[in-house]
């Protein structure tokens, strides 16, 4: 998942030491970041580091997510508003305006990346500039179709406590890091996962007759166990002295997000597909009591392996409650004192329909190898045996170490 973020001093982090939303998002979630940020630059393309002329220079290939910051040195510059026009020719545009410019960098970006897109503005500040551009965004954001992630004029978001404002910000522009983590994130990684979501044109889907059947049955899931081989992963795990359990979660996950079925939930009548899921597995607790831990996986396997430690550290306060989008997640159990050759699993039943993935007991071979029964469990309305069939053979390939897992 690469998203871009092209902005200035906000977008850069420049009152906490360089690190922003931007980084802190892409950090817990995995995310290649590519941050344009210079401070002190405008939208409006006055000189070689404007954001025009920074976008031109921006060389990756593709991007999933574009995300710009509607700048507020406009608004202290006094630079010209403009005006919204009919047309969206890329050539029409004055880019000497925060209107032109705005325009242009939505058509270059649509043209070259054909990505989603989205502005964002600050928090609510005295400029009567900088609301005449959130509302001039507005407009232009409508014309286009695109997003904005609007902390201007979110009530709740702005109604935070005197005392909290003066922690979460340097200035009136610019949050501290506290205000990075503990305010703007949080916030804006909602808007931003929820961006992310594609809904499956059911008048296309082709599986249309498929969904309808199955959502129908009283038990309408579908289940495979399969011995697996994880010999090489174990043999990795015993040498470098990790976890093999969060080693095989790490794997797992990737294997299951390589099929676009797996990462699809119903949704109404309809269907939803995530670009992405994290996991959410047991962790015993003292006693016979367990809790839910939640790990994010698209990411190095040692940032991984660190992050899924300190989550285990951490994952008792939670309890059974999860801490993130439920619907969004992989179910992950294990049953380390049993090599079983069949499975049932617990559902809500109807429209539940998230995959579930359980391993046992791995067993020695005559012939020296390592195996471990794995077993999925998914929704019939949107997985088949062939979607199953590929995440096992992901899962194989996989676990034959390679980049992703040294």
């Amino acid at each position: 998942m690469k998203i871009i973020f092209l902005g200035s001093s906000v977008t850069y982090g420049s009152a906490a030491g360089g690190v922003s939303f931007a980084d802190i998002l892409c950090e817990k979630n995995g995310y290649e970041m590519i941050k344009v940020a210079v401070s002190g630059t405008t939208l409006v393309d006055d000189d070689d580091q404007s954001y025009v002329s920074r976008l031109k220079r921006i060389e990756a290939d593709s991007a999933d997510l574009f995300i710009c910051q509607l700048s507020t040195n406009d608004a202290s510059q006094n630079k010209p508003l403009g005006v919204v026009t009919e047309s969206k020719d890329i050539n029409s545009f004055d880019v000497k305006t925060i209107a032109g410019a705005v325009e242009y960098i939505i058509a270059y970006v649509t043209e070259k990346w054909n990505c989603p897109i989205a502005f964002y503005t600050g928090t609510k500040y005295d400029s009567k500039a900088y609301a005449g551009m959130v509302s001039l965004l507005k407009e232009i954001t409508s014309k286009w179709n695109i997003r904005i992630i609007n902390l201007w004029d979110e009530p709740a978001f702005n109604s935070v406590s005197e005392e909290d404002y003066k922690k979460y910000m340097s200035d009136p522009i610019h949050p501290t890091l506290e205000g990075y983590r503990e305010w703007w994130t949080p916030f804006i990684e909602k808007k931003v996962k929820e961006m992310l979501i594609r809904r499956i044109d059911m008048s296309t889907y082709e599986r249309k007759a498929h969904f309808d059947y199955f959502r129908s049955l009283q038990y309408p899931y579908v289940g495979v166990t399969v011995n697996q081989d994880v010999t090489d992963i174990y043999r990795f795990c015993k040498k470098n002295n990790c976890s093999f359990y969060l080693t095989f979660l790490h794997v797992a996950a990737l294997a299951a997000d390589r099929v676009p079925q797996f990462r699809q939930r119903i949704s109404g009548d309809g269907i939803i597909e995530y670009p992405e899921c994290p996991t959410s597995h047991i962790e015993q607790t003292k006693g016979d009591g367990y809790c839910y831990c939640t790990l994010h996986h698209h990411m190095s396997f040692s940032e991984y392996y660190e992050a899924a430690k300190a989550a285990r550290n951490t994952c008792a306060e939670n309890g059974i409650t999860e801490s993130e989008d439920v619907e969004s997640m992989y179910f992950i159990s294990t049953l380390p004192g049993i090599h079983y050759t069949s499975l049932i699993q617990p559902v809500a039943g109807g429209d539940e329909s998230n995959p579930r993935i359980t391993w046992g007991k791995f067993e020695e071979t005559e012939s020296g190898r390592i195996i471990m029964p794995v077993s999925v469990l998914a929704h019939h309305a949107l997985v088949d045996g062939i979607h199953i069939a590929q995440f096992f053979s992901n899962l194989e390939e996989m676990l034959q170490i390679g980049e992703h897992i040294r």
